[in-house]
């Protein structure tokens, strides 16, 4: 660990940094974890269609989960690029 003394803004300021760093690397550590987790329980089992037939799932949800960092890596998003991921994990009136 590095310590400076001083009595100007500038110690200040790298202490402040070098916490920051910290920070950056627990968000990323962390965001990194949760996107593991989305895509290994992205699972879907198909659906039926309205004449009865099934329809096996394509595996586009899964795939669509992208990780992003914002705010200077303050801040992680993990996201689906499906429009109907809700339904999915969430489901309908008609569907579980």
């Amino acid at each position: 660990m590095i310590e400076i003394r001083s009595s100007g803004n500038l110690a200040k300021r790298l202490n402040e940094l070098a916490n920051l760093k910290d920070v950056q690397n627990a968000v990323k550590l962390n965001t990194t974890e949760m996107h593991r987790k989305a895509t290994r329980n992205a699972s879907f089992k198909g659906h039926y269609d309205s004449s009865g037939n099934f329809i096996k799932p394509t595996g586009a949800t899964k795939r669509s989960i992208g990780i992003e960092f914002k705010d200077g890596g303050l801040t992680g998003v993990v996201k689906t690029g499906t429009h109907y991921s809700p339904y999915l994990e969430f489901g309908t009136r008609k569907m579980a």
